[in-house]
């Protein structure tokens, strides 16, 4: 609530003098209140209708300090949330008016027909705003504070760039368009997300927001890699534009719709030639495609797109590592955020065969060492002095039927990049203890030289061990376990994750369809009895199951060829499918197999649920099936299934 001030300019100038002066204490310099008698007197007075429901103390405040804002280098004005001004220095009136009368009493459209309507929005927003440009003054910025006691008024602060460039250099020039920024990224058909130098999501419009399927007001104020965490993304390019400084193009598929779009990101630099943001725009290829065919080929599918001279599309960050599972894209977003920050010692654990050395190219990849050597060495593979050889190096002479010149060791060779330590778990003790020196240190000795080396590169190591266990066991140092296990990451076994059997499937099959030049494809009874097998050798096994299909199967569908062959084995015994009669379960790999039209029922009933499960409506499990919609539609009646459409609106409409 504001005091107030006489409706009459001379009256005001002659009231403010008198109370200034009152309120001037003993001591000099300093500005007291005026004492109660003093206040409840003027009260009393006639308040000009402007002020009314204004606070006296606050605006005696502000009269009593005009003198000291009128030194101020800026317009300062104080306004009630009717957009009446109460106040204003002499700078203020000067930019508003022109002239030197007094405001007191004026209302902002007088002053500021069009961007009045601005501040009084800003204002009762009851939110800071800075950086605010009026089509009235182009050569000025201005600073609101809302001040929610004082009836939704503010104060206002103006700063004549005119004034202020002098000292600012040409950073002070301010651009006629940038009160209109935020609407053309509003506007736009195309997806722009703004990113800052640390990989946070500072701006994000609407058609950013709809591609990946989240509220803009969730993802605004997020690290770029919660994309990955959320599973919403395939890759971030923006970790690549920060890591590199150099603009990546990318075909980006969104893991939940499946909708393809062409990402371009580029680098915005400030005057220091440091990154200040990334720039991220997306376009629907779908709209791309139109563009470029004729009429009657519009709806060619996505798959067949092929870009034009011209468009640069990068693999960067391209990765074998498939995380359609909770548990794996968690896994990801993790590393994700450690390439990103550069962390130079990982422990990647995991059963043998769940992906480790492609989880530790990712983060290598991902990271500002990714121009820089990826060097692999299996800790197992080798004897302990060839081991210690191969890491550290050797000077020549250093042992019998060693290189005459000498050799540099991995860790020099790796440079600035990455050395990655497999089976970490087998590393003989001796090794460990010179491992250890060097990740605290980050110097090291080669064999048979006293001469000290300093390395700079990441070390990330990887075990399908217990290695607390081995700790236990005298087998490992636990200082060197402590040191490895500050970041860890853990990648789950692939039976605990048979959302991602599909894809890795698919995957494989295309990569050795490829290879041998087939066209094998995967039937119902196939896709039913990969994803419910258990897998023991998790990935790898998958692949390995896949290849030998591929090479070996005398069908083009490779179903039978895993039955025939899978089912044998001692996992494969323990698959189990569920008869349509709702019997109990009988298992594939058995002696006496169901009858041939009731096992055909169950397979069919088995590989409809998984479909749905994996789809949003029928067109989806027929592309899933590879049979018509019509056929999904029949096939559903004669089950009594419900479409992914109908089971969703069940669910919705259920009270809660």
């Amino acid at each position: 609530m504001l005091n107030p001030v006489a409706s009459d300019p001379h009256e005001s100038e002659g009231k403010s003098s008198v109370l200034h002066q009152k309120r001037i204490s003993n001591r000099p310099g300093r500005l007291n209140l005026a004492s109660d008698s003093a206040l409840k007197k003027l009260n009393q007075q006639n308040k000009p209708n402007h002020l009314a429901g204004a606070g006296l103390e606050e605006a005696l405040g502000f009269v009593a300090c005009l003198p000291m804002l009128n030194g101020l280098p800026m317009g300062v004005t104080l306004i009630n949330g009717q957009g009446l001004i109460l106040q204003a220095n002499q700078q203020a009136r000067v930019l508003l008016a022109g002239s030197s009368k007094d405001l007191s009493g004026s209302h902002l459209s007088e002053l500021l027909p069009m961007g009045h309507i601005e501040i009084l929005k800003a204002a009762h927003s009851k939110r800071q705003a800075a950086g605010l440009i009026l089509p009235e003054l182009p050569n000025c910025f201005i600073q609101l504070t809302p001040i929610a006691e004082y009836d939704s008024g503010a104060v206002l602060c103006f700063f004549d760039n005119r004034l202020w460039k002098p000292y600012l250099g040409n950073s002070a020039a301010i651009d006629p368009l940038t009160p209109y920024i935020s609407r053309f990224i509003e506007s736009s058909p195309d997806g722009i997300t703004i990113i800052d130098r640390h990989g946070i999501m500072i701006k994000v419009n609407q058609a950013a927001a709809g591609f990946v399927g989240v509220k803009r007001s969730k993802l605004e104020g997020q690290h770029v890699s919660y994309l990955i965490t959320k599973n919403l993304v395939d890759s971030i390019l923006s970790l690549d534009v920060l890591r590199t400084g150099q603009p990546v193009s990318k075909v980006v598929e969104n893991r939940r719709s499946g909708k393809k779009v062409l990402c371009t990101a580029s680098p915005i630099f400030n005057n220091g030639g440091e990154i200040d943001l990334v720039i991220l725009n997306e376009r629907d290829i779908n709209s791309i495609v139109c563009q470029r065919q004729k009429p009657e080929k519009r709806f060619k599918k996505i798959e067949d797109f092929t870009p034009l001279p011209g468009d640069e599309v990068s693999d960067s960050g391209k990765q074998d590592l498939v995380a359609d599972s909770q548990a794996m894209a968690a896994v990801l977003g993790t590393a994700t955020i450690l390439a990103h920050h550069d962390v130079s010692h990982v422990l990647v654990c995991g059963e043998s065969g769940t992906g480790k050395s492609l989880l530790a190219r990712y983060i290598h990849s991902n990271s500002r060492r990714a121009d820089q050597p990826f060097m692999h060495i299996n800790c197992a593979a080798l004897p302990e002095p060839l081991l210690e050889a191969e890491l550290f190096g050797y000077d020549k002479g250093a042992f019998t039927g060693s290189d005459p010149i000498g050799k540099a060791g991995l860790l020099e060779t790796a440079g600035s990049g990455t050395l990655f330590l497999d089976e970490i778990g087998e590393m003989p003790l001796s090794i460990q203890a010179k491992l250890l020196t060097f990740l605290d240190t980050m110097e090291f000795r080669r064999i048979g030289s006293g001469r000290v080396l300093k390395a700079k590169c990441a070390v990330i190591s990887a075990t399908n061990q217990d290695l607390d266990a081995l700790v236990t066991a005298k087998e490992f140092r636990q200082d060197l376990s402590f040191r490895l296990k500050v970041f860890s990451l853990t990648i789950p076994p692939l039976r605990k994750r048979p959302e991602d059997v599909a894809h890795l499937a698919k995957v494989a099959l295309d990569k050795f369809n490829a290879i041998y030049h087939t066209n094998r494809t995967i039937d119902p009874l196939g896709w039913d009895i990969l994803t419910a097998y258990q897998y023991p050798g998790n990935v790898r096994e998958l692949f390995n199951i896949i290849q030998q299909a591929v090479l070996l199967s005398d069908k083009k569908s490779i179903g039978t060829f895993l039955k025939n062959t899978l089912l044998k084995t001692e996992e494969g015994l323990k698959i189990k499918l569920e008869s349509p009669s709702g019997a109990p379960k009988a298992s594939l790999g058995s002696a006496v197999p169901p009858i041939l039209d009731e096992a055909k029922c169950e397979l069919e009933r088995n590989a409809l649920r998984q479909a749905i499960a994996k789809s949003r409506n029928t067109r989806d499990i027929a592309s899933y099936l590879g049979i018509s919609q019509a056929s999904v539609s029949r096939k559903l009646r004669k089950y009594g299934l419900d479409s992914p459409g109908a089971r969703n609106k069940s669910i919705a409409g259920k009270p809660n």
